[in-house]
């Protein structure tokens, strides 16, 4: 009689198949090739933000170039006009207006053709206003931290505080020379002396030359206080005090001009050394 074959475990008979495959899976093969395959995938992550962030430094530094360039042009330009309106000022204001105030001390008075040529010379008042446009950009807009000098960044911030207090200080001494200029012509000189003929001009070219000061400007039934007697002038105080005053003025306007024209140059010389 023939023994029965022996039983098959059952764990073994009754396995999933999948268990089965599991066993066949090289992990270890697996393991690499997800981490492989992980590590590309965050090398590209990373290299495409690094890409990024060289392309936008690379464009930062561009825009930075080109503020700088620009503030440069900037600043050269204001050197420029105050230049030019402190040389009109020497040749005409001042030449005229030092020759006035000498005259108080010669032993003789003036003749009177002088004395309206010296006013008519310091009848001219400069008042030069900075540029300022690619400052004012770069603070309004936010670009100023595009700047990487930060000695640069406050110096901007400066010089745009500086300019506007010299603005606002040649603006005030400029009202005072226009007052001043209406009490003296007003009251004391026959504008129509300072005209292109010495006794006579019309009301069309006093009005060109007095245009900015409107108590000035005549009008149908102006008649003028007196022709330009320079006895009357010099006999008393006021003239005198007058042109004291005016001096003052003056000197605060050449002031704020050369506190435009510093520290203008002062920033081009600090920006240039910036630029590529």
């Amino acid at each position: 009689m023939t023994e029965p074959d022996a039983e098959t475990p059952a764990t073994s008979a009754s396995a999933p198949r999948w268990k089965g495959r599991l066993h066949q899976i090289n992990w270890r093969a697996k393991a690499r090739w997800f981490g492989a395959e992980y590590l590309i995938v965050v090398l590209g992550v990373l290299t495409a933000v690094g890409i990024n962030a060289w392309w936008g430094d690379r464009q930062d530094a561009a825009k930075e170039q080109t503020y700088l360039r620009q503030l440069a042009a900037d600043l050269a330009e204001t050197e420029r006009i105050v230049a030019e309106r402190d040389d009109r000022m020497d040749v005409q204001t001042h030449t005229g207006f030092d020759r006035l105030l000498s005259s108080f001390d010669a032993v003789e008075r003036p003749p009177a053709d002088s004395v309206a040529a010296w006013l008519r010379q310091s009848l001219y008042v400069a008042s030069p206003l900075p540029v300022l446009g690619t400052a004012e950009a770069l603070v309004a807009t936010g670009d100023l931290g595009l700047i990487a000098d930060d000695s640069l960044r406050a110096a901007v911030l400066r010089y745009l505080d500086v300019s506007r207090e010299a603005v606002v200080d040649q603006t005030a001494a400029k009202e005072g020379v226009f007052g001043l200029l209406t009490i003296l012509y007003r009251d004391h000189v026959d504008i129509r002396a300072l005209g292109n003929t010495p006794t006579r001009a019309s009301a069309d070219s006093v009005n060109y030359v007095f245009g900015p000061i409107p108590a000035l400007s005549p009008g149908p039934s102006w008649r003028p206080p007196y022709p330009l007697d320079v006895d009357a002038l010099y006999d008393g105080p006021e003239f005198y005090r007058l042109v004291g005053i005016y001096a003052t003025f003056v000197g605060e306007l050449a002031r704020a001009r050369m506190v435009m024209r510093e520290s203008a140059t002062a920033l081009r010389r600090q920006v240039e050394t910036q630029i590529d």
